[in-house]
């Protein structure tokens, strides 16, 4: 038996065909849910690709690990899923084009690990095209490093993080647009406004059509070695992406994923094909996260949980009903604002904490002002009435807003928070992560 499990960076579900999208943005992940089950409801832990990833490795909230900063590493930590998984005899391998998720951040215990980011031929090669990004590693490069896998003995299991369609935003290279963009279209994550926001959605529509080209490879080459049915696929988003959904400060628009859990940011698609193709073309409307992908690998496996987050969210083994409590979180630098959201049934409130900021950076001093000044702390949305996040409710059901502070009061209440002061990042990890949109405050 394989498990591959595909993230897919910054994917929206409501940008693909199969999540109800009308452009024809991903036929082979469309094709791919007919053996497969989608979750019509599935949220990540964080706004943040790093704290994400941490809920996929250890079915943890990222907050109990102290993973929420961009700087820190994953403490040293027994309960991983390639550990559990290599101690049931299978190789582990990763292949990760975003540095965010690699052995650089404490992502280990794999028997192989292909950093795609910093690998001198790719860089090299990327260079020799005259790609536009050396730092974006497309998601054919994952392809050359996973066939070769298969020839080694034994269940294997494969995580993989495509980059595809994390900005900056453009048309890969050696495309032609399926949207009507131009390849000299070159858009950077910090250039996104809103008079360019239609023309980055474009874009993004042509970065999800590259990546879904590459995993429908995928899927073809595990059916041409017959070993398709018997494989456990797991696709998934680690985030959302902003388009300008919501007003920030001064009434500009919110882009990107760093700023504030809104449904634009945190809710992910999730497909599961499960071994044999059980469940084939199933949708579960429950709401289910990142953390639940470790504990359904160990259902499907036969292997005991200890001490998880998650659930198994298999559809003959599901326990959940619609009123379970989503929790997620984003908090990427201490000076940075700190925004959590609880969803229970209809409801979500999203709470904001802006620390106060005395420093030498003028800039970031009017900035956490005026996110002070403008920013509610407290926001109360019915998303059954108002899926859009519009109306504040928080000032008219003061009630349903104490229930759900309560409830994220007592999810953390006696967990222990495993704490590690925050790593020094080498500086060449920290250049090639900027150019994807990190480490500029």
């Amino acid at each position: 038996m394989n498990i591959i499990l595909y993230i897919l960076d910054d994917l929206r579900p409501d940008f693909l065909g199969c999540y109800g999208f009308l452009k024809d943005t991903s036929p082979n992940i469309d094709a791919f849910t007919e053996d497969a089950v989608l979750y019509e409801k599935a949220y990540s832990t964080s706004n943040g690709t790093k704290a994400a990833a941490t809920s996929i490795f250890t079915s943890q909230y990222p907050r109990l690990l102290s993973m929420l900063y961009e700087s820190n590493t994953l403490p040293e930590y027994d309960y991983t899923l390639p550990k559990v998984l290599k101690s049931n005899e299978f190789g582990c391998y990763g292949i990760s084009a975003n540095l965010f998720f690699s052995p650089n951040f404490g992502f280990t215990s794999f028997d192989e690990f292909f950093n795609l980011q910093t690998d001198k031929e790719l860089i090299e090669r990327r260079k020799s095209v005259g790609a536009k990004s050396l730092d974006m590693m497309p998601s054919e490069y994952i392809n050359e490093k996973l066939f070769p896998l298969f020839k080694k003995e034994g269940n294997k299991f494969f995580f993989l993080w495509a980059v595809d369609p994390h900005g900056p935003f453009y048309v890969r290279e050696g495309d032609e647009s399926y949207f009507g963009n131009s390849n000299d279209d070159f858009i950077k994550i910090g250039e996104v406004n809103s008079n360019n926001a239609e023309k980055v959605k474009s874009l993004y529509c042509d970065m999800i059509r590259h990546n879904d080209s590459n995993f429908g490879k995928v899927i073809s080459f595990l059916k041409e070695k017959g070993i398709y049915d018997d494989s456990m696929i797991i696709v998934a988003g680690d985030h959302g992406e902003a388009f300008g959904e919501h007003e920030w400060i001064l009434n500009k628009r919110m882009f990107g994923h760093s700023d504030f859990v809104f449904e634009e940011v945190i809710r992910i698609p999730l497909i599961i094909k499960y071994p044999k193709n059980e469940f084939s073309g199933q949708r579960v409307n429950l709401p289910v996260q990142l953390i639940d992908i470790f504990p359904t690998i160990l259902g499907a496996i036969g292997v005991g949980k200890e001490n998880l987050e998650g659930v198994d969210i298999c559809p003959s083994r599901i326990s959940i009903d619609d009123n379970r409590l989503i929790f997620t979180e984003g908090h990427v630098l201490p000076i940075s604002s700190h925004s959590i959201g609880i969803k229970v049934g209809d409801y979500k409130l999203i709470k904001t904490e802006t620390p106060l900021y005395i420093g030498l950076k003028a800039k970031r001093m009017i900035r956490n002002i005026l996110e002070k000044l403008q920013i509610p702390s407290i926001q109360l949305y019915n998303l059954k009435e108002d899926p859009l996040e519009r109306e504040n409710l928080a000032s008219k059901e003061k009630d349903k807003v104490k229930i759900l502070l309560r409830k994220y009061n007592q999810l953390f209440n006696e967990k222990e928070i495993i704490s590690r002061n925050k790593e020094k990042v080498e500086e060449e990890v920290k250049k090639r992560l900027k150019n994807l949109g990190y480490f500029n405050e």
